[in-house]
């Protein structure tokens, strides 16, 4: 309890005392310094929120030979002991997760200040500035009202930072706002108002600082200076989005990447290297010598499209951040693979510290992952079957999480994280779903779609499809399924009769579906509205557009048991607020809308919303109770004092740095 309040000054104390025995290398009293902070670090969330746990969740899943736990043997729980968990026996590579801790998540870049003490990240309303050694929050540089940030970079210096930005009310302008950092508190100091006429993909300072490369959707680079602040150049040439812009190391030579070709760019410190990789899927890195101008290396296997590239600061290595959730390192000189991380989902951005030893990750999941570089080798291309995880859905009624892990589904018990069933194929699975009832699992191959009951997890029936399926939903008695297609079209399957029911024609991609209990509707949010239809005769009866502009298309939508009430969440495009609608289904009147503040997580949307009966409403963090007895009278909806779903967060956390399902069972029970 004591750390309660204090864990960066612990942190940083544990940092001086480090210094003090640094000429005591492999001393007992080093390791255990070094075993504290790692302890610390890799604990972190629980220390701050539920520091009771250190004792029964993290003394327990540390390393066996970590110093900490060996000391703390008396005080583990004895009863966890007697279960004999298989945990790791040293420290891995993994620093830390560093989750959302601003009520936005992360975005797609991550940057070092020059100095390496603190680290950058976007998220939408601007950038973030976190301690590297703590990731502690330090710092936000916050846009105005009605602006999203998209990019951003650090002038070499690192007293002055550049954010680009989209003003998105009316006709959208995108803009270039720069930031003195030098005082140590970030100032708003000029912004380049209409700096292009579509969204900015990227900004880079030249080394002097005295530049800045901006590269934009509207097909152009633009060069400005800082001092004074003028446009200098507009560079044209490419024939689709210009992606990113680079300045060599020494100044001379700006380097830009579009969809019309090369996707990610990246010089080495000392010039004599190109690092450049295609939006292709699976297409390589290819290294070229600056000084001949002949390609010297093409780097494969890179699991998907490289997002992210960065040299190490001596130029001798390069690493590559991508899509399929891989970050390679590879050497420069030879063109070798040194080594293989593997995250649990796709690998958004990259950068690496000053003093290479830190590298930081974005993943898609929108959580930000720090590794140790020393360590990053002892770990070569493990292919447990965490790192292979593709995707987790939790069923309706919470008691069931299937996992899918290549032609793998596996069930499990959401309470004690215990494996229930092993649902085996030869093909690879995609979109899993529930029915309502949580009593049928449905997953999609090349052959089709598959059936199991969760009861039992043996394989029911296979149905045969023939166009690329893209979302699916069940309805609650298990007996019937609809899902949408690529070409903007619903299909309504019969298990009983193992029959097409019928087909709806959509006026644009759904991005959810739902039946109503009964089964007499079917809903579809699409675009910017919802749409229900007849689920007997396919007919449209009604469309409602219930969110203004600035809030993003849905992602959950659920019927009450009665199918008398739709009920619709839709997150801000500024991602601080959640839109909750509900509608009656007979007089499609809107009966409430509120606009919550919302936290997000890495966990997925399905089943983000639902009714747990007819007056009590659900979404991931808040839970309402609905005071409707009249059909005439008034809705009232009232908020419930305590959050709800904490049995859900030990499937949160696999996402960031669980070795075992188990393991987070244990930590949040």
């Amino acid at each position: 309890m004591c750390l309660l309040g204090y864990l960066d000054d612990v942190l940083k104390n544990l940092d001086k005392l480090n210094s003090l025995v640094s000429e005591q290398t492999g001393s007992a009293c080093q390791q255990f310094i070094y075993d504290s902070k790692r302890f610390l670090l890799n604990f972190k969330q629980i220390v701050e929120e539920t520091a009771l746990q250190l004792y029964a969740s993290a003394l327990v899943f540390s390393p066996n030979e970590c110093t900490v736990k060996k000391a703390s043997q008396t005080l583990r729980p004895q009863c966890i002991e007697k279960l004999r968990l298989s945990v790791e026996s040293t420290w891995g590579p993994l620093l830390q997760t560093i989750e959302n801790q601003i009520g936005c998540a992360f975005e797609n870049l991550v940057e070092f200040s020059p100095d390496g003490l603190s680290i950058a990240t976007i998220f939408p309303r601007g950038v973030a500035l976190r301690n590297t050694a703590t990731g502690t929050l330090q710092e936000i540089l916050e846009l105005d009202a009605y602006m999203h940030a998209s990019s951003f970079a650090f002038a070499s210096n690192g007293k002055m930072l550049a954010i680009t930005q989209v003003y998105l009310i009316g006709e959208w302008s995108h803009g270039i706002s720069l930031w003195d950092l030098s005082t140590g508190i970030g100032v708003r100091h000029y912004t380049f108002d209409q700096a292009h006429t579509d969204k900015i993909t990227q900004v880079a300072f030249s080394p002097d600082g005295e530049r800045l490369a901006s590269s934009s959707q509207d097909t152009t680079v633009r060069l400005r200076t800082i001092n004074p602040p003028r446009l200098l150049e507009t560079l044209e040439g490419h024939t689709e989005s210009v992606l990113s812009a680079a300045f060599s190391p020494g100044g001379h030579t700006l380097s830009s990447a579009s969809r019309d070709g090369t996707g990610t760019i990246a010089f080495s410190p000392d010039s004599r290297t190109l690092a450049t990789a295609s939006l292709i899927r699976e297409g390589p890195l290819r290294l070229w010598d600056l000084d001949s101008g002949e390609l010297k290396h093409t780097l494969t296997g890179l699991g998907s499209y490289v997002g992210s590239i960065a040299f190490s600061p001596d130029g001798q290595f390069v690493l590559s951040g991508s899509h399929g959730g891989k970050i390679t390192m590879w050497d420069t000189s030879s063109g070798t693979k040194k080594f293989t991380i593997k995250q649990l989902d796709d690998v958004s951005s990259i950068s690496l510290s000053p003093s290479g030893t830190i590298l930081a990750s974005i993943s898609s999941q929108r959580s930000m992952n720090l590794w140790d570089m020393s360590l990053c080798g002892s770990q070569q291309d493990n292919e447990d079957e965490r790192t292979d995880l593709k995707e987790l859905v939790i069923s309706p009624n919470q008691n069931f999480v299937a996992s899918k892990t290549g032609p793998k589904i596996t069930l499990w018990d959401s309470l004690t994280g215990k494996s229930l069933h092993s649902l085996l194929g030869y093909v690879e699975y995609d979109n899993l779903v529930f029915s309502s009832d949580s009593q049928v699992i449905a997953a999609w191959c090349e052959e089709g779609l598959r059936i199991w009951p969760t009861s039992t997890g043996e394989l029911m029936r296979v149905f045969e499809f023939d166009w690329e399926e893209v979302l699916s939903t069940l309805s609650a008695d298990g007996t019937q399924m609809a899902s949408g297609f690529e070409r903007n079209i619903t299909k309504v399957l019969d298990f009983a009769s193992n029959e097409r029911l019928g087909t709806i024609r959509r006026d644009d991609k759904a991005a959810m579906l739902a039946f109503s209990p009964n089964k007499k509707l079917l809903a579809a949010s699409q675009g910017e509205g919802i749409s229900v239809w007849d689920n007997i005769s396919r007919t449209l009866l009604f469309t409602v557009q219930p969110w203004p502009t600035f809030y993003r298309h849905i992602n959950s939508l659920a019927f009450s048991p009665d199918s008398k009430l739709i009920a619709s969440c839709c997150p801000e495009t500024l991602g601080e607020h959640l839109r909750l609608s509900i509608w009656d289904t007979a007089s499609v009147n809107e009966l409430y809308a509120s606009a919550d503040h919302c936290e997000w997580t890495s966990f997925p949307m399905e089943h983000q919303l639902r009714f747990t009966d007819d007056r009590n409403l659900q979404t991931k963090t808040r839970s309402y109770t609905i005071d409707h007895d009249k059909e005439d009278g008034p809705m009232h909806v009232f908020q419930n004092d305590s959050d709800i779903n904490v049995s859900l967060k030990w499937v949160d956390s696999l996402h960031k740095c669980s070795p075992t399902l188990h393991k987070f069972a244990l930590s949040y029970y």
